[in-house]
C-alpha cells in the first residue's frame, strides 16, 4: 500500500512539474526572436492567395474539434471509418463540394492543402471522391448523372477511379478491360478478361464506394471504340458488393529546434539547436524552396482555373504551356515533400522516429505523391516532349524567327561572351535569371539535336527516336526538363513577390535568392563547364549562401508561422510542448496530451 501511495506521488510531482512548465517551449520559440520584421499573419494571406475565408474557417474547425486529433494505434479498419467520417465533417461544413470545379478550382486545392496536414487517410479519400470521381462525373457525365453529383457531397454516393491495371499503369491505352455495348438490354457489360487486366490501386474500393468510373476498351459489336468511362454501380445501398464488384513537416522541425537545447559556449545545455550552423544549412533552404513552391504552386493553380471556369482570363498561356506547367510543379513539389521530411525526420534526431511527431506519414506520403496521377520522372518527359513539339513549331521557316534566333544564340554564343564581364555574383538576380534562361534553351537544343535521325523512312524514323529518347538521352531529356522547371518557378515568383505587401518583401526576397543560389549550387557543372559562371563566382556563391541563411534564421519561426498552420493542426508534440507530452504515460497517443493542453 506505502508503495502505491508513493508511485501516486511521483506522478502527482511530475505532473506539477509539468504544468509548471507548461510554457517553457513556448517561451523558448519566442526568445528566438521576440520582434520579426514581418508580421506572420499578412504572410499567411499572401501565401493563401485566394480563398481566404475558406482557409480561416477551416483551420479554425481543424483546430478546435477533437475529432481531428491523430490517433495511432488503432486496428485497419478504424482507420478507414475514421477516415471516411472525418471527410463527412468537412462535407457536412461545405468546406469541399464537386462543384467548385465549375465555380471555383482554387477552393478545390485549398481544402485539399488543410486536409492533408491533419489526416493524409482523409486527404486521399477526399481526393478520389471530389477530383478523380467526381471531377470525373462532372465533366464527362450528362444530365442522367446529375442525381450521383448531388449525392458526391454529402457522401451518400461514394466513389472511386478505376483507370490502372495491374499489367498496364503507364501505358493505359492499352488495358484490357473492356466495356461491350448489349443493345438488347441497353447495357455496357465490363469484363476483366486477364489477371494483369483487373484495376489496381484503387482507393475507396476496397470498402464505403459504391460507385466506380470503370475505364476499358467500348466495343459496339466487333468495333473498338478506344479508352471510355463507364459509371458502375459496385455495392447496392446496404453496402454489400455488388456482382463483378508539405509545410507541416518543416514548422515542426523548426519548431523543435528553437526548444532542443544542447550544449552552447557554457557546456550546459543551454542553446538552441537552430543555433547551430549545421541545422540552419540542413533546415533553411528547405524553408527558402518551400516558400517559393508553394508561391509558384498557387499561380500554377489559378492559371489552370482558367481553363475550368468559363471566362476566368486571369492569365494568357495555352493549354500545351499549362500541361507543362502542371505535370513540372507535381514532379518537382512531389520530390520536394519527400525530401524535406526525410531531411526533418533526421534533423530531429531520434524524436523523429516517433509516430506522434508526424514525420513517418509525411515520408510515406510523399512516395505516393512521386508515383500516383504520373510517376514525376514520367512527367518531367511529358515536359520536356511538349517543349520541343513547341519549339519547333516555333523554329519553323516563317513562322517566329525572333524565337528561333534567341534559342540559337543561347546555344552558341561562347559563356564567356554571355557573361558580359561578369563572374555570377549570387546577389546579382538579373544576372542570375540570364544564366537559368540560357540553361533552359542550351539543354534543350541539345536534346533537340541528339533527336534528329537522318532516314526518310518513316517507320524507321520512329523506331530511331524512340530508341534515342528512351534508352540514350534520358539523362539529357530529363536534365532539361528540370531547366524549365527551376526557370518557370523563378518566373513565376519574381514576379508574385513583387506583388506582395511592401511588409513581406525583404524577407521574401532573400528567401527567392536563397533558392537561386541553391538552383545554381545544384547545377554548378552546368554553369562552370558553359562559363556561364567564373571560378571566382563559383567560389563567392557560399559566401552569399552562408549570409543569407545567417540573415534568414532569426525569422525562420516567424516564417513557418506564416504557413499559417495551428499548433493543433500541427499535432506533433515535439512543435508543441513536449515535455508536457512525455509527463504522463502517452501510450503514443494525443487524446490526453490535447485534453491537457486544450484546458
Amino acid at each position: 500500500m506505502a508503495l502505491v501511495q508513493r508511485l501516486q506521488s511521483v506522478c502527482l510531482h511530475r505532473s506539477a512539474v509539468s504544468l509548471r512548465f507548461l510554457s517553457e517551449q513556448a517561451k523558448l520559440r519566442e526568445a528566438w526572436n521576440p520582434t520579426p520584421s514581418f508580421d506572420p499573419k499578412v504572410m499567411t494571406e499572401f501565401l493563401d492567395d485566394q480563398n481566404h475565408e475558406l482557409h480561416a474557417n477551416m483551420r479554425e474547425f481543424l483546430s478546435t474539434d477533437k475529432f481531428f486529433v491523430p490517433q495511432y494505434d488503432i486496428p485497419l479498419a478504424e482507420e478507414r471509418e475514421l477516415a471516411l467520417q472525418r471527410l463527412k465533417q468537412l462535407c457536412d461544413k461545405k468546406f469541399i463540394s464537386v462543384h467548385f470545379f465549375s465555380t471555383n478550382p482554387t477552393a478545390v486545392f485549398a481544402a485539399h492543402e488543410n486536409a492533408s496536414i491533419v489526416d493524409g487517410a482523409m486527404a486521399t479519400k477526399m481526393t478520389v471522391q471530389f477530383n478523380l470521381f467526381g471531377g470525373t462525373v462532372l465533366k464527362l457525365g450528362t444530365a442522367r448523372h446529375k442525381e450521383v453529383l448531388d449525392g458526391i457531397d454529402s457522401l451518400t454516393n461514394i466513389g472511386c477511379f478505376g483507370l490502372s491495371e495491374l499489367g498496364y499503369g503507364n501505358n493505359a491505352v492499352e488495358m484490357e478491360t473492356t466495356a461491350t455495348y448489349d443493345p438488347e438490354t441497353d447495357e455496357f457489360v465490363v469484363n476483366t478478361p486477364t489477371v494483369k487486366a483487373q484495376k489496381y490501386w484503387i482507393t475507396n474500393g476496397a470498402i464505403h464506394a459504391n460507385h466506380m468510373v470503370v475505364f476499358a476498351q467500348l466495343y459496339t459489336g466487333e468495333v473498338n471504340n478506344g479508352i471510355h468511362g463507364v459509371l458502375v454501380k459496385i455495392r447496392d445501398d446496404e453496402g454489400n458488393t455488388m456482382p463483378g464488384a508539405s509545410k507541416a513537416c518543416m514548422a515542426i522541425a523548426l519548431r523543435y529546434s528553437a526548444t532542443r537545447l544542447t550544449a552552447g559556449p557554457s557546456g550546459k545545455s543551454d542553446f538552441p539547436i537552430l543555433g547551430y550552423q549545421l541545422q540552419q544549412h540542413a533546415l533553411i533552404p528547405l524553408l527558402a524552396k518551400t516558400y517559393i513552391y508553394d508561391i509558384a504552386l498557387k499561380q500554377i493553380q489559378a492559371m489552370y482555373a482558367k481553363f475550368s471556369v468559363p471566362g476566368r482570363d486571369i492569365y494568357t498561356v495555352s493549354h500545351r504551356e499549362i500541361v507543362m506547367m502542371c505535370c513540372a510543379i507535381k514532379a518537382i513539389t512531389g520530390w520536394h515533400v519527400n525530401t524535406a521530411a526525410t531531411i526533418c525526420r533526421e534533423r530531429c534526431g531520434g524524436q523523429g522516429y516517433l509516430a506522434a511527431n508526424r514525420f513517418g506519414p509525411a515520408i510515406a506520403g510523399s512516395h505516393s505523391s512521386m508515383t500516383a496521377e504520373g510517376d514525376n520522372s514520367v512527367l518531367m518527359m511529358k515536359v520536356a516532349m511538349e517543349y520541343i513539339a513547341d519549339m519547333a513549331a516555333k523554329m519553323k521557316p516563317g513562322k517566329n524567327l525572333s524565337a528561333a534566333v534567341e534559342m540559337l544564340r543561347a546555344k552558341y554564343t561562347p559563356g564567356i561572351v554571355q557573361r558580359k564581364g561578369k563572374n555570377g555574383s549570387g546577389r546579382d538576380i538579373a544576372y542570375i535569371h540570364h544564366i537559368l534562361n540560357l540553361r533552359e534553351k542550351i539543354l534543350f537544343l541539345q536534346v533537340a539535336e541528339k533527336m534528329r535521325v537522318s532516314t526518310k523512312d518513316k517507320a524507321a524514323a520512329r523506331a530511331a527516336r524512340f530508341e534515342k529518347w528512351s534508352q540514350q538521352e534520358q539523362d539529357s531529356v530529363q536534365a532539361a526538363a528540370r531547366a524549365y522547371s527551376d526557370k518557370l518557378i523563378s518566373d513565376i515568383c519574381y514576379e508574385k513577390i513583387g506583388l506582395a505587401d511592401p511588409s513581406i518583401q525583404p524577407i521574401l526576397k532573400k528567401l527567392y535568392n536563397l533558392y537561386l543560389i541553391t538552383v545554381l549550387q545544384e547545377n554548378i557543372s552546368f554553369f562552370l563547364t558553359n562559363n556561364l559562371i567564373s571560378r571566382k563566382g563559383a567560389s563567392s556563391l557560399r559566401d552569399d549562401f552562408d549570409a543569407l541563411i545567417k540573415e534568414i534564421a532569426p525569422e525562420s519561426l516567424a516564417l513557418a508561422e506564416g504557413f499559417g498552420i495551428t499548433e493543433e493542426m500541427l499535432s506533433a508534440p515535439i512543435a508543441r510542448d513536449w515535455e508536457l507530452y512525455n509527463s504522463y504515460d502517452n501510450a503514443g497517443e494525443m487524446k490526453k496530451f490535447e485534453d491537457l493542453a486544450r484546458s
